[in-house]
């Protein structure tokens, strides 16, 4: 009996120990979110717009912690964000004595190489896994390839009708290194291939051409989602076939949708920010097939590129005067109103959950609100800006580009 006695025991521990080890038995929340592998962007700190081709504007590093502008980059009259190479070098774009550079500094401002273009446009360059940049090099329809040091790898040119290079804030790219980009004057979602050339394209009416239309990849890289127009909200774009699977939603989509790990897609589904327009303006959750998952009704508001955003546990924010969290299905958070919480760009996520939000002001404003929804901080400089591209997260700190104005804020 002793030794039966002894098996059990040994049986119960070794139950146990493999209970402990499974990590689907033992995790307590379905909805936390990992970083998606994606081999062809860089291993860097903010490799394009929004950090990842999801669009979840979510970062592993710790942001600002007290709110205090510590520095400033000068980026006179760029409409673009910045993205970060693998090497911890800055790309934007610059203007220097009236004429427009692609430049490279390091996080003090120090120039390594500008790169001339044409006219600066509105779309942020995307770093590659190799530690190359792509970017648009002309207003005619250039898109270039450069290597780290500022060398040119290609050179593509996509026609357009007229100039004009405002249809994506960002452009994406796929799992085996194609680049994404929709155009801004014929509804069109143009796909480069890794050496520079058009691999193909896809004209539709439904596709909207306005800057805030960066296209999104599904988790696995099979499908693009697309900002829709002309009777949609929201169009997916099989890679495959090079087709459009369905769309979504009757009005038009004036930011860009972010999807989770699990492939579930957030939107908001109806568009109009003037006092216009009508529509029955919700925040939507859309399963991956474009049925709904679930939906909350907010009234109309103003959307234009208020990208909502994804902590690591799941949990979804998004707004406009107020900021609201959710859970991943749908369950109602927590609400931030008020002036000060007023949102004018796209949220931002650090490692700790932090959630970072900025407006247009006279001046900078901006503020930090823990995942509980507990104010951090809250700033209200005397500098002057408009904001640009999407805030990044990068050394503990959170760049905020402005748009057409002097700098780029670097804030502890």
């Amino acid at each position: 009996m002793r030794k039966l006695g002894f098996v059990v025991v040994l049986l119960g521990l070794l139950i146990f120990s493999l209970s402990c080890d499974n990590p689907t038995e033992s995790r307590s929340n379905p909805y936390e979110q990992q970083p998606i592998d994606w081999p062809s962007l860089a291993d860097s700190p903010w490799p394009m717009y929004r950090h990842d081709p999801q669009n979840t504007g979510r970062s592993p590093n710790y942001g600002a912690l007290t709110g205090m502008i510590v520095n400033k980059i000068a980026s006179h009259e760029s409409q673009a964000g910045v993205v970060i190479g693998k090497d911890s070098t800055l790309f934007f774009y610059n203007m220097i004595s009236g004429i427009d550079y692609l430049q490279a500094t390091d996080f003090e401002g120090n120039i390594k190489w500008s790169k001339r273009v044409h006219r600066e446009p509105s779309t942020t360059p995307v770093v590659l896994y190799d530690g190359s940049i792509v970017a648009i090099g002309l207003e005619n329809g250039e898109f270039i390839r450069l290597t780290s040091d500022g060398d040119t790898l290609w050179q593509c040119f996509i026609d357009t009708d007229h100039d004009l290079w405002a249809a994506n804030c960002g452009i994406s790219v796929g799992l085996d290194t194609p680049i994404y980009y929709v155009t801004s004057d014929c509804h069109r979602l143009v796909a480069i291939s890794s050496n520079g050339n058009l691999k193909w394209s896809i004209n539709d009416n439904r596709i909207y051409t306005n800057y805030t239309n960066i296209p999104v990849f599904s988790p696995d890289g099979k499908t693009l989602y697309l900002s829709g127009d002309n009777g949609v909200a929201l169009v997916a774009v099989n890679i495959n076939t090079q087709s459009i699977s369905w769309t979504y939603g009757n009005e038009p989509l004036e930011c860009a949708p972010m999807v989770d790990n699990e492939g579930n897609i957030f939107i908001y589904n109806a568009g109009g920010y003037s006092s216009s327009d009508e529509g029955d303006f919700a925040f939507v959750c859309l399963k991956s097939d474009g049925s709904l998952r679930w939906k909350f009704p907010m009234g109309e508001k103003y959307t234009y590129e208020l990208n909502p955003a994804i902590d690591w546990e799941g949990n979804v924010y998004f707004g406009t005067d107020t900021l609201f969290s959710f859970t991943n299905d749908g369950k109602f958070r927590w609400e931030l109103p008020g002036q000060s919480q007023s949102i004018e760009c796209a949220l931002t996520i650090d490692g700790n959950n932090n959630i970072y939000g900025f407006r247009n002001d006279r001046y900078l404003v901006g503020f930090c609100v823990n995942k509980a929804g507990n104010v951090v901080w809250e700033m209200n400089t005397t500098e002057f800006t408009r904001l640009g591209g999407s805030p990044i997260i990068v050394f503990n700190s959170i760049l905020v580009p402005g748009w057409r104005s002097e700098w780029i804020y670097i804030i502890h």
